[in-house]
């Protein structure tokens, strides 16, 4: 998509939620052909009435999920960028370099890339409801402990441990 090409981050979010909306409403809107009935009569409505509820529950089901995708989408990119606004005041507070500072931001993804695989493995052993609970609660600890962050040491460990509790969310 050229129109996209110099959009911001936040705008190819946007855009993206756009195109997997659009491309979820041609999936559940797309009409199947229903195989070779013979039936007539009750038995050929109720077939009719099945697709129907099919869809209905499609619908309603996207209806329910889709905001609270939305929030966690939304929340997520804000946790990425929230380091990034916090430079401007964080490195004169804590006395941080800017090569400490850069450390820090990247040692993020040493976490989140060591702990991916197993926290996947954990995931199908433990089933997705818990365990995304399970990330979102350590990642709101963990990132509500970053206010706790009082020299170089600390905001290392804090960023790794943040990485490592996010690991397992797309």
């Amino acid at each position: 998509m050229p129109a996209a090409a110099g959009a911001t981050i936040g705008q190819r979010g946007a855009f993206a939620l756009i195109v997997v909306g659009r491309a979820a409403r041609r999936f559940y809107n797309a009409r199947v052909p229903s195989p070779p009935s013979t039936q007539t009569g009750a038995n050929a409505d109720s077939a009719v009435t099945t697709r129907q509820l099919e869809r209905r529950v499609l619908v309603k089901v996207t209806w329910r999920l889709m905001p609270l995708l939305c929030l966690c989408f939304m929340a997520a990119f804000l946790d990425r960028v929230n380091v990034g606004f916090a430079k401007l005041t964080m490195l004169s507070d804590l006395g941080l370099s800017q090569a400490a500072y850069a450390t820090g931001a990247g040692i993020f993804f040493v976490g989140y890339f060591l702990f991916e695989v197993p926290s996947n493995l954990l995931l199908q052993r433990f089933g997705a409801r818990l365990w995304i609970a399970r990330i979102m609660l350590a990642w709101g600890v963990v990132a509500s402990a970053m206010m706790l962050v009082s020299g170089e040491r600390s905001f290392y460990a804090l960023r790794f441990v943040l990485g490592a509790a996010e690991a397992g969310r797309v």
